[in-house]
């Protein structure tokens, strides 16, 4: 039997233990594009909209549209502000709480003022194995004790994953 995340209402926090530190993070981070960025990306979603097209690939022609309404959407939607709390027996990202045995290890990647990441690899979850967390602006000295108490640290991921660089770079 696979394990689960531990998904406790608020109030169970006491049972928790100590906080050792918390912050809160945006769901989607915000990114300034500027006009050319809007225009270069739209530019590159109505040429290969055009080649479905030409090429009579109607179903690759559906997913540029859904892609550019779904990105679109998801531009003007708010984005949800998320607690993030280390306790003493384990970690709450949103309204889920993990004990820490849930975890393989953990690695921080810091390289500011661009990247500043906490990544939690998972043991159980099949979809979503690493979870990327924004440190703002928390000691990454601070957080890195406080783990190391409780996980292994990952010393061989140097570089922040592929998906956080394109987001970063691609500004999406």
């Amino acid at each position: 039997m696979s394990e689960q995340h531990t998904q406790q209402p608020l109030h169970a926090a006491e049972s928790r233990g100590a906080v050792f530190m918390q912050w809160t993070f945006f769901e989607n981070q915000t990114q300034s594009r500027s006009l050319g960025w809007y225009i270069i990306a739209s530019i590159i979603a109505l040429g290969f909209l055009t080649y479905a097209i030409i090429d009579n690939n109607y179903l690759f022609a559906l997913i540029i549209v859904l892609l550019a309404f779904i990105y679109y959407t998801q531009a003007r939607t708010k984005s949800l502000e998320i607690p993030f709390i280390l306790y003493a027996t384990g970690i709450q990202i949103g309204d889920r709480f993990y004990l820490y045995r849930e975890f393989k290890d953990f690695a921080i990647v810091y390289e500011p003022p661009a990247v500043k990441r906490l990544y939690l690899h998972s043991k159980t979850m099949v979809l979503r194995h690493e979870l990327s967390i924004p440190l703002n602006d928390q000691n990454p000295i601070k957080v890195r004790k406080i783990l190391l108490d409780y996980l292994p640290e990952d010393l061989e991921m140097e570089k922040e994953s592929g998906s956080d660089t394109a987001s970063r770079v691609l500004k999406i």
